[in-house]
């Protein structure tokens, strides 16, 4: 009774645990994991069936460059399935525009594999690229739109801000959506704000336009600022598209997430 009512509790978002374990003697991680196993899964079984189902989308949350082989990335499958061979596109770069790329190799826990469904975490390696990517980036299949985001609306609240003066105009800080990490400007707000306020904002990326989709959950810091919220809406920039793909050969890796 006792664990159904804290089961209850964290399920409601009263409580968050802590659990004190040690990766030396092992100490209380039987019990971590069997606290993760009781979770409800992020998408329900009909999601999950509909995101394997889907064309193929890979978000990147890593760039290597290996001697003899060339850039690999690493990162999840979102949805679908990527298999050897198939050509995707890969971008938003700097200059708004996707590159079309083939799939060399993929691997994943370290051996070699056919082929990556969604929800594993995987490194692909490319016959050739041109331009060198980044993280946050996305690799997708031709199905998908092909567009870029240089501005967001979003609903933030502040869990602190350390200074007197409020949260306005032209404030700056270091925005996280989903693996994209990149500075942000307010550009336009509806009021400002302080601790534990909540505020309509408009922000803009100030280094690169990327990829992000409604609903997705954002946390912003500088300093000892911080605040959370969700996108509500944004722009879609048109991008360019080259669909040009170069064969090369590529030998076979083992790339250690």
């Amino acid at each position: 009774k006792q664990w159904y009512q804290r089961r209850v509790a964290i399920t409601a978002g009263e409580r968050t645990p802590v659990f004190a374990v040690s990766s030396v003697t092992g100490e209380n991680l039987a019990l971590l994991q069997h606290f993760l196993s009781r979770l409800n899964p992020v998408l329900s079984q009909s999601e999950s069936a509909e995101a394997f189902k889907a064309a193929s989308r890979f978000s990147i949350d890593g760039v290597l460059e290996i001697n003899g082989t060339g850039i690999v990335l690493t990162g999840l499958v979102t949805r679908g399935i990527i298999r050897e061979e198939d050509v995707l596109f890969l971008g938003p770069y700097e200059d708004r525009s996707y590159q079309s790329v083939r799939i060399a190799s993929i691997h994943c826990n370290r051996l070699p594999r056919r082929l990556a469904k969604c929800g594993q975490t995987v490194s692909l390696a490319f016959h050739s690229l041109e331009k060198v990517p980044r993280k946050g980036m996305v690799l997708q299949d031709q199905e998908y739109e092909m567009y870029c985001v240089e501005e967001f609306v979003a609903d933030v609240k502040i869990l602190q801000h350390a200074s007197s003066s409020k949260i306005k105009k032209g404030f700056e800080a270091t925005v996280f959506i989903d693996n994209i990490r990149q500075n942000v400007q307010i550009v336009e707000m509806n009021v400002e704000v302080s601790t534990g306020e909540s505020a309509e904002v408009k922000f803009k990326f100030l280094q690169n336009p990327d990829v992000i989709y409604k609903g997705a959950v954002l946390f912003f810091r500088n300093g000892r600022t911080k605040g959370w919220g969700t996108v509500k809406d944004f722009v879609k920039l048109p991008a360019k598209v080259e669909s040009e793909v170069v064969m090369a050969t590529v030998p076979s890796i083992i790339c250690e997430l």
